[in-house]
């Protein structure tokens, strides 16, 4: 039992605390042609970053530009 005043009201309360609960999976997830295919461009993007093929943006503003700029 516990006690908990809250706007100078006392409550008594019986609060649980469960213990060591784990969630089961309901189902094992198993991707999809697309969702494998774009995990693995997205593999690839992240390696032509780290070998400087592809420039990698710190705001919006600056990615923007770069497009614009582009096209002209």
């Amino acid at each position: 039992m516990r006690t908990i005043i809250y706007n100078k009201v006392t409550y008594n309360t019986n609060i649980s605390e469960p213990a060591n609960v784990v969630a089961e999976p309901k189902e094992i997830y198993e991707p999809n042609e697309k969702t494998i295919e774009a995990i693995e461009e997205g593999d690839s993007l992240v390696e032509k970053y780290k070998k400087g093929f592809v420039k990698g943006y710190t705001n919006a503003r600056d990615m923007f530009n770069d497009i614009f700029s582009d096209d002209e």
